[in-house]
């Protein structure tokens, strides 16, 4: 039995969960804030190998739970991949997974993909149909993009355009979606734009890399190294996509003549 916990916020939690569903060969019990118990005991749910508890609940183990936040012992600050989100998960879960002695189960940055088969039944999601671009605007709790009004500001260019978006703040949070709803509705668009928050994360999954023509991350320190994804780190850069024919499909030449 493994005892793992997170004490932080809601996408550091999800990465743990990740990585738990995917330690088939042993029994987990995960530990996270109790705002966020419930999230994350959902989308354990199908692994029958993991028990979400609550951080509360630690004191009443014998065994010291082994903390996975990606801060310990300052791990990410004094990683060279911290700039590349996947690319760093995929050297820590490498990194606990020795210190636990138990095999990683992720070894590419392919395997990192969400993969949860519920991302891929929109059936009962009622904002699930063909549109043009999933806009993550939820606001970071780590300071990965402070002028939430550029994003505003962006996402009604957008649709002047006549592009369809979608958005967590707004649209998402009123037909009160969760995370693994989120997730499903990256598979019905076009572009997924977002800040780098938890609904993001589970947007890199297997059902949409044919599907999605484009990533973009709003992020003023870290991106990811997935293929069509690309790292938008100021309000100036952003603003700079304005320009990008939206309806057009050769966006990498785009970029590297305007950003």
């Amino acid at each position: 039995m493994l005892h793992l916990y997170n004490d932080h916020h809601l996408g550091d939690c999800l990465w743990t969960a990740h990585y738990a569903k995917h330690l088939v060969d042993h029994n987990v019990t995960l530990y996270v804030r109790p705002r966020y118990a419930r999230e994350i005991a959902h989308l354990c749910s199908p692994c029958e190998h993991v028990v979400v508890r609550t951080t509360e609940a630690m004191s009443t183990t014998k065994v010291e739970p082994i903390n996975m936040w990606i801060g310990r012992n300052d791990y990410f600050y004094n990683s060279p991949l911290s700039n590349k989100y996947n690319e760093f998960y995929l050297d820590f879960f490498k990194h606990m997974s020795d210190y636990m002695c138990v095999g990683c189960p992720f070894v590419i940055n392919q395997d990192l993909l969400f993969d949860d088969y519920r991302i891929d039944d929109t059936s009962n999601n009622p904002l699930a149909q063909p549109f043009d671009v999933l806009m993550i605007d939820s606001p970071g709790e780590s300071g990965q993009w402070l002028d939430m009004r550029s994003v505003d500001e962006f996402t009604k260019h957008l649709r002047s355009l006549g592009l369809q978006v979608v958005t967590t703040n707004t649209d998402t949070r009123r037909e009160g979606l969760d995370l693994l709803q989120i997730a499903q509705l990256s598979v019905c668009c076009r572009y997924v734009v977002g800040i780098n928050t938890a609904p993001l994360h589970m947007c890199f999954n297997v059902y949409n890399r044919l599907t999605c023509a484009n990533w973009f991350v709003l992020d003023k320190d870290t991106g990811y190294s997935y293929p069509r994804t690309h790292h938008v780190r100021t309000v100036e850069e952003l603003n700079a996509l304005r320009r990008f024919d939206w309806n057009g499909s050769d966006i990498t030449d785009w970029m590297s003549q305007h950003m």
